[in-house]
């Protein structure tokens, strides 16, 4: 039987992948656990190389197929005679439930996003059963068997791995998405009716007639049945802690190691939640209480919110409730002025809790019981920065909170890297072909990242007009025009001239759209424009500004992509000259009026081979300078004048794509918050006077930093829309709002916290 202080803790599917990691991770915060895989052998040889990171005594491996009911009872046995309860448990194990071309997705040279997966995908509906008993079934499975002995726990905890291919936006069927997505009504069998009239339309032909997904739809049901489940198990055991979590597009077998995270990084939010902590705010009916408590369980924490008056507590229950905060409040009677109110208090939470990790005592009227002259010192410093902040106004008087950083301070204990405790470093973004539709878009949306953009276009009339739109968006500080034909060598130039004197670096290349409604009706004239527009004014820009983009820390480049020719698809073998090889002989065959019978493309011939080129490039400039972040993007079918507005997208969902890539964060380095600031400080022209106690450690800081270049740029200070900063936020990135009226910002402010964005 197992000890009572030990925690334990099952990982399903871990013999590789994001599941070996949360294994690791698990094991490395003290916790035995079981490690699970269908492959014996397989999960026996992933043990030993937890072993080899020193992690023997906390980790051991039983074979599982969560297919098999069987073979989960057998486990269930397992667990309740050898530890006598669990602590954790973990739903990792999972199937991609299609056939998937690897050499496809990856000669698409995006890495999963905005593919053509027609080319890549195959749905059988063998694999769609095999997909739903696995993902869902396999997991709800696991759930039932294990809740009687995690009621065991004094913490239980379940996580559900899911991905955001599960989101509801995913499923055209209204149907099925109204009966997921009501989750008051939820129930299992309502789940089961979704899964069963899934499989009915399939065997029948039927998805894409009855909204299913066309691609990819077994594991897209499966994944939206786990989070409906979590939710019901959640509502079901209101004391565990149930949770579904999306680890990121991590590099996995299931996508041909295509993703952008690594497998550590995707199992980091899983094990965030595995180990949640039990919390307990008192005076928290209204004010500052409830907003903690509010602020806490939507982070998936369990709060006992408690008040001197109960009517009042249970209302402020179920305002916390209207805020779908359902599975994470509890209330509790309680008079901190009564020790008998508080004996009973304790009581309630040793029995039901079993522990108590958070004390956030409102109403006592002392001083913070532990770490207080770190709080008040913080508090008084606070306070300081609005006094000189008013008393000189012409200045950028602000303070910020870094964050929960791994410091020294805190023994390394924190949840962000120095390097994303640190401010932004100021980035110089070109867009070309930006005075209207998704150009535009991704303007606004790299200017309200604090970047500067200089926003690119032919018509100078047109381009100044999208300045002012810009500059009515409070974003006048971050944004600067122009002119420039992308076909006229001399005229990039000289924008390269410009770039170099005025800034000194490039962060962001945005490539150029050219208006393919001018193409529809075939010439050869027209063609020879496209692929000058196309291919070789964007391969210009580049050339012209892949000097300065070199003095970047952080440089990225990024091109709109429609689809990959097969010509033009060995990476290994790809060069300029064999790039112009294919277009030289398309232009020749189109002179001869021979494109059809030459097996070239039958309409807009001229676009698709200068996109394809464009990838092809992409990829030879990405292998040249492989320290750049080099992509290529298809924004999607978005509506602008080039289609005459008949996309499905906004020009704003469009941008999107593009700006993922373009605020890509570099590498990590882990160092102290104070150095960080140092060097981005310098890297945004600022002068610094770096000090220390200690000389010798200050000197060696100093050295490092002379390796980085110095660059002109300033602070954002001005008012960010409330959309921008929503979606920012959003995209992960910490957005600091600001407004000339304080009232009116720190509404904005509790807005976006009431969306959970409070973190950011």
């Amino acid at each position: 039987m197992a000890e009572a202080t030990k925690k334990y803790a099952v990982v399903t599917g871990a013999n590789k992948g994001i599941g070996f990691e949360i294994c690791r991770k698990l094991a490395s915060n003290g916790i035995v656990v079981v490690l699970t895989a269908k492959d014996e052998k397989k999960g026996l040889e992933a043990v030993e190389k937890l072993r080899e990171f020193g992690l023997s005594d906390h980790v051991v491996f039983h074979q599982l197929d969560v297919a098999d009911p069987a073979s989960i009872a057998s486990f269930a046995d397992f667990i309740k005679t050898k530890y006598g309860k669990l602590d954790i448990l973990v739903n990792n194990a999972r199937i991609a439930g299609s056939i998937i071309d690897g050499d496809a997705l990856a000669a698409s040279g995006l890495g999963g996003v905005n593919v053509d997966w027609s080319k890549i995908v195959t749905d059988t509906y063998e694999l769609a059963e095999e997909c739903l008993k696995t993902n869902y079934y396999g997991a709800k499975g696991m759930m039932e068997a294990l809740l009687p002995i995690l009621q065991l726990s004094n913490s239980p905890r379940i996580v559900n791995v899911s991905s955001s291919m599960g989101h509801l936006e995913k499923i055209p069927n209204e149907w099925a998405k109204e009966v997921l997505g009501d989750a008051e009504s939820l129930t299992e069998e309502r789940v089961d009716e979704v899964l069963n009239e899934y499989l009915k339309d399939f065997k029948e032909d039927s998805l894409e007639t009855k909204g299913w997904p066309r691609y990819s739809s077994p594991y897209i049901i499966s994944k939206a049945a786990m989070n409906a489940c979590t939710r019901i198990v959640a509502k079901k055991y209101p004391s565990f802690r149930v949770n579904c979590v999306c680890p990121g597009y991590v590099k996995t077998d299931i996508n041909y190691n295509n993703g952008y995270l690594t497998t550590d990084e995707g199992a980091e939010s899983v094990v965030k939640l595995a180990l949640l902590p039990n919390d307990v705010v008192t005076g928290a009916n209204k004010g500052i209480g409830f907003g903690i408590c509010r602020k806490l369980a939507s982070n998936g924490i369990m709060v006992v919110l408690t008040a001197r008056d109960e009517k009042k507590g249970l209302e402020a229950v179920e305002k916390l409730r209207e805020y779908g905060l359902s599975d994470h409040v509890v209330f509790h009677q309680l008079d901190v002025a009564d020790h008998a109110s508080i004996s009973s208090l304790a009581g309630l939470i040793k029995t039901k809790y079993g522990k108590l990790d958070i004390l956030d005592s409102l109403e006592t009227k002392g001083w913070p019981r532990y770490s207080s002259p770190y709080i008040i010192s913080k508090a008084a410093m606070n306070a300081c920065t609005r006094i000189v902040a008013k008393k000189y106004p012409s200045f950028r008087v602000n303070c910020v909170c870094p964050g929960y950083v791994k410091t020294d301070i805190n023994y390394n204990n924190g949840y962000l890297t120095t390097d994303e405790g640190a401010e932004s470093v100021v980035k110089y973004a070109i867009v070309t072909g930006a005075n209207k539709g998704i150009g535009f878009g991704i303007c606004r949306k790299l200017a309200s990242n604090g970047i500067m953009v200089v926003l690119i276009a032919r018509d100078e009339k047109k381009g100044l007009k999208a300045i002012e739109k810009l500059r009515e968006s409070g974003l006048s500080d971050h944004v600067v025009f122009h002119q420039l034909d992308v076909a006229d060598y001399a005229s990039i130039s000289s924008l390269a001239g410009l770039i170099k004197t005025k800034y000194g670096k490039l962060d962001i290349l945005q490539g150029a759209y050219v208006d393919w409604s001018k193409i529809l009706t075939e010439t050869y004239k027209l063609a020879e424009e496209c692929l000058k527009t196309n291919y070789y004014g964007a391969k210009g820009m580049i050339e012209a500004l892949l000097p300065i983009l070199q003095l970047s820390n952080s440089p990225r480049i990024k091109i709109p992509n429609e689809w990959a020719k097969e010509k033009l698809g060995d990476a290994k073998s790809l060069t300029e000259e064999r790039v112009d090889e294919v277009l030289n002989e398309f232009l020749k065959d189109f002179k001869e009026g021979s494109l059809e019978t030459k097996g070239w493309p039958r309409y807009t011939s001229a676009y698709v081979l200068s996109k394809a080129a464009f990838n092809a490039y992409t990829r030879i400039v990405a292998k040249k300078f492989p320290s750049f972040r080099v992509n290529c993007v298809c924004p999607g079918y978005v509506k602008t004048d080039i289609n005459h507005n008949t996309g499905y997208l906004t020009i704003d969902e469009g941008a999107e794509s593009a700006i993922n890539y373009a605020v890509v964060t570099g590498g990590n380095r882990n160092r102290r918050i104070g150095f960080e600031t140092c060097r981005q400080s310098a890297l945004s022209g600022v002068t610094v006077v770096l000090t220390s106690r200690d000389e010798k450690r200050g000197l060696e800081a100093v050295d490092k930093l002379k390796d980085y270049a110095v660059v002109t740029g300033g602070n954002r200070n001005r008012r960010i829309g409330f959309e921008t900063c929503r979606q920012s936020a959003l995209s992960g990135v910490t957005v600091v709002l600001t407004s000339r009226d304080e009232k009116r910002g720190l509404e904005a402010v509790d807005k976006l916290k009431e969306s959970g964005l409070t973190d950011h």
